[in-house]
């Protein structure tokens, strides 16, 4: 069964099952500038194929305004980015669950933050992660 790119619930993450599983097993992948990783987890045998993600940012970060913020900007950048991700899962017939989250970035040393802050970091991990679905 595939996943259709349109229902974005489909591409939810939300079980805490799974999304502990990737904590504990999946493999992390740093932006260039590490303010920002990613988890991830491919299953080959499964009968969904494409990418399911969250987002993940600690209460440490910031107030919840700033964090409300950044995950909607890590889910627009993800959105404009993941049709040749999610493409290269349904040919390597792969199901790829990915979870975001902030790593050198807070509320004090980036106060405002804007699509233009996020957009290159998310896409290097993006093109890092598809790298390591074609290899593998």
């Amino acid at each position: 069964m595939l996943l259709k790119t349109d229902n974005k619930h489909k591409r939810k993450l939300k079980s805490k099952k799974a999304i502990e599983e990737i904590f504990n097993s999946g493999k992390v992948v740093y932006s260039p500038d590490k303010k920002y990783r990613a988890h991830y987890l491919l299953h080959s045998n499964t009968d969904e194929f494409g990418v399911k993600f969250s987002v993940a940012v600690s209460k440490k970060a910031g107030n919840a305004v700033w964090r409300n913020r950044v995950k909607r900007l890590i889910r627009e950048t993800n959105r404009l980015c993941n049709k040749e991700l999610n493409d290269c899962c349904l040919q390597n017939k792969v199901e790829l669950k990915i979870v975001f989250a902030t790593n050198k970035i807070n509320e004090k040393n980036s106060r405002k933050i804007s699509l233009t802050d996020t957009q290159p970091p998310i896409e290097e991990i993006l093109k890092r992660i598809k790298s390591g679905i074609t290899s593998s």
